[in-house]
C-alpha cells in the first residue's frame, strides 16, 4: 500500500468488507476503493474523516492482506478508536 497516495491494495477480491462500530456514515459493508484516504497496515484499516482516522481491526483470524477467499462474505473488522489529525 502506498499510506502517501492513500491508495489501498486490497485488491479487487478484498475491496468490499463489512465495518463494524464507529460513525454510522462509514460502517456496513462498504467497498474502500469508493472511500478516499483509506491506509492499511497488516494490523487495521485507517480511513480518513471529519478530521481524524476511524480505525477498524480486523474480527475471527480477518486480515487486511490481499488474496482469493473461498467465502463469499466480506471480511469484517471492527471500529477500535478514533485519532485526530494534528493541525
Amino acid at each position: 500500500m502506498d499510506e502517501a497516495a492513500g491508495v489501498n491494495a486490497l485488491g479487487s477480491a478484498r475491496a468490499v468488507v463489512r465495518l463494524e462500530g464507529g460513525p454510522h456514515d462509514v460502517s456496513g459493508t462498504v467497498d474502500l476503493e469508493e472511500l478516499t484516504g483509506v491506509l492499511l497496515s497488516p494490523e487495521k484499516i485507517k480511513i480518513r474523516h471529519l478530521g481524524g482516522y476511524e480505525h477498524y481491526e480486523p474480527v475471527d483470524g480477518t486480515t487486511t492482506e490481499c488474496g482469493d477467499s473461498a467465502d463469499s462474505s466480506p471480511p469484517v473488522f471492527r471500529w477500535s478508536g478514533r485519532t485526530k489529525i494534528a493541525e
